[in-house]
């Protein structure tokens, strides 16, 4: 079997969250069970080529679009997966990619032109791969910014060598749709009765592209099976689209994201100050005070809680009920540190507030990826409040850490953790149900014994790629059988 893997992002090249995560590592794990596989990303202007070894200008070509001729650079890496390789290839473009920026700017405002520049991208992917003598039985699609690409398939491609070539659409946050205005049809040469009302590409007026790869996709998934129901039961967490998830509920699968253990184990951390294990607890001691020293705070009473966010500091994550409870947080003796950014009043805010609250609240606003090792070692509690999410990794890193997670009821992580077990979850999204799990959790704190059974069985918890791996091969397997 073949399977090319088209997305926007990709740990350690590009990354933003939980796509660039499991990109970063569910191609490797799928290439380690002998299957063919090839993966096919933008060639951002931020990609350090030298830093990673990529292989510069192996190639070119030129696409139209909309009259005007386009230049696709093609680079290149291999990367190593046990006995097996596979390929990375960074398609490149001047005036669409070459920006520091994966979707934003420097002061975090979406690009304007986000909607071109993978639209661009799709076009050019499905071009290499037409062009190229690598044809795939299944392309794996991921968010809107890949969604067209079985649209392309069923409309522009019906006649060519990968008109049986399946495809499958992951949903890593169906908040994003990447909807835009009708004027921008003709950059997209595909058939014009699709634009018309209450036909595939039209949405209340515009054009939404994750519509469309839902309803063309010959299997849809998302990252946790209880986000996989709230999007066919919800019209607020599907974003408006639950009808459509609902004409596709009997191909629409849940299979929960991993976690790359050799990149997340306290055992064998290179970022963390000391390693440490389910076996001995001391390490963790030990990380918690040099956080303490890292984050200038005084280290004269460790048994203080100390509670870590580690997050994009956007609404989706709840940003707001911790600003509007920051007093309340702060007023039961705990030490706060946040590492993220994101929405520029958000972060205005919680400046102000670092400010007022010194002492106790410390705020990093830089992707810091050695950081974020550090907090979740160096931290007793981790803080997700997330209005919704589809799977949540963060709290799965935290508990193999032993760090115990505080998160809203939803999505992945009502999967993920297990009340007062190995986590606490509160059931309605609000301040005042934030801070009872806050209370729940410091009581707990307070016994030790109770504790350290929470931390045991956080550790205990796995969530490797392993069973997600077998659902994606059962998936493909079925996918590419119905050729």
């Amino acid at each position: 079997m073949k399977i090319i893997y088209i997305a926007s992002e990709m740990d350690p090249y590009c990354k933003v969250g939980g796509l660039g995560d499991v990109m970063g590592t569910l191609p490797g794990k799928i290439s380690k069970r002998g299957i063919e596989v090839k993966v096919i990303i933008p060639a951002y202007g931020k990609i350090d080529f030298d830093q990673f070894g990529v292989e510069k200008n192996i190639d070119n070509f030129f696409m139209d679009m909309a009259n005007k001729k386009y230049e696709i650079r093609i680079h290149k890496l291999i990367r190593q997966a046990d006995n097996n390789k596979y390929e990375i290839l960074f398609l490149g473009n001047m005036e669409f990619f070459r920006r520091e920026g994966i979707y934003t700017n420097e002061t975090c405002d979406p690009y304007p032109d986000n909607f071109l520049r993978f639209l661009f991208f799709q076009r050019a992917a499905l071009k290499y791969i037409t062009d190229s003598n690598f044809q795939p039985d299944i392309i794996h699609c991921h968010d809107n910014q890949t969604a067209l690409i079985p649209v392309y398939l069923k409309y522009n491609y019906n006649n060519r060598d990968i008109q049986n070539t399946k495809t499958v659409l992951t949903l890593h946050n169906i908040g994003y749709q990447s909807i835009t205005e009708f004027h921008y049809k003709k950059y997209m040469d595909l058939p014009e009765k699709l634009f018309y009302p209450c036909q595939l590409l039209e949405w209340y007026g515009q054009i939404n592209p994750l519509k469309a790869g839902i309803l063309k996709a010959d299997k849809v998934t998302t990252v946790s099976q209880g986000h996989a129901k709230e999007i066919s039961n919800d019209e607020r967490l599907s974003a408006g689209l639950m009808p459509v998830i609902k004409s596709r509920e009997d191909e629409v699968v849940g299979i929960l994201n991993g976690i790359d253990y050799d990149q997340w184990d306290p055992e064998k951390d290179e970022y963390i100050n000391t390693n440490y294990s389910l076996a001995d607890f001391d390490g963790k001691r030990e990380n918690k005070k040099s956080l303490l020293e890292e984050t200038d705070f005084s280290t004269d009473n460790i048994k203080i809680p100390l509670i870590g966010i580690v997050s994009r500091l956007v609404e989706q994550k709840g940003i707001e009920l911790i600003i509007n409870k920051m007093e309340d947080i702060l007023s039961h003796n705990v030490r706060l540190i946040i590492l993220g950014n994101g929405t520029e009043l958000f972060q205005i805010k919680l400046n102000k507030l670092a400010h007022q609250y010194s002492s106790h609240l410390y705020i990093d606003f830089s992707y810091n990826s050695p950081f974020s090792h550090r907090i979740i070692a160096g931290s007793d509690i981790l803080l997700m409040p997330s209005r919704y999410e589809p799977c949540g990794i963060t709290q799965m890193i935290a508990m193999k850490y032993g760090t115990i997670p505080i998160a809203h009821k939803t999505g992945g992580l009502a999967d993920t953790i297990k009340h007062r077990k190995t986590g606490f979850l509160f059931q309605k999204y609000s301040g005042e149900a934030m801070i009872n799990a806050i209370e729940q959790a410091l009581e707990f704190y307070r016994q030790p014994s109770k504790w350290e059974n929470l931390m045991i069985n956080s550790m205990n918890s796995d969530f490797s790629w392993d069973r997600s791996v077998e659902e994606y091969l059962e998936l493909y397997s079925q996918v590419a059988d119905n050729r």
